[in-house]
């Protein structure tokens, strides 16, 4: 089964767009702790992590990040323009959909089926998330350390 979209699933949010050297570190990580429940991360940010923010529903990724080590969102948006990553569903993959990246650990759903175009699932990928019930295809040839940790 491929991922497929469903329209524009951040209609719902209302973003803040973080713009100006108070969202970034020296390495040109991102930094956030307003209040925002949805935020656009500023093009000039290189890694998302996990001090990154504590929770927001929504976060949408500029066109240069290429690290991403943080889940604790209802669901991830990507610039189309960033040659790294990609977003379908609010999930989060490689620009290739080969690698599942990170599924979005504030998601509200039970089961979750892996696309078929998956073959890679990444460390922590699914790091407290509310899932019951992952249905892996018969591609995945790689699953990361403590993919599943704390589900």
């Amino acid at each position: 089964m491929e991922p497929t979209k469903r329209g524009n699933t951040m209609s719902k949010y209302k973003f803040k767009k973080c713009e100006g050297p108070d969202y970034l570190t020296r390495d040109k990580s991102f930094k956030y702790s307003g209040n925002a429940d949805a935020v656009i991360v500023p093009d000039e940010t290189i890694s998302i992590t996990s001090k990154s923010f504590k929770i927001l529903k929504a976060i949408r990724l500029g066109r240069n990040v290429s690290k991403v080590n943080n889940n604790c969102v209802e669901c991830f948006e990507v610039d189309s323009s960033n040659p790294f990553f990609t977003a379908v569903n609010g999930v989060f993959y490689s620009k290739n959909g080969k690698t599942l990246v990170a599924y979005p650990s504030l998601l509200n759903e039970t089961e979750y089926i892996i696309p078929d175009s998956v073959t890679a699932i990444n460390s922590g990928a699914f790091f407290h998330s509310n899932l019951e019930k992952v249905i892996f295809n018969k591609n995945i040839r790689m699953i990361g350390k403590e993919a599943f940790s704390g589900m």
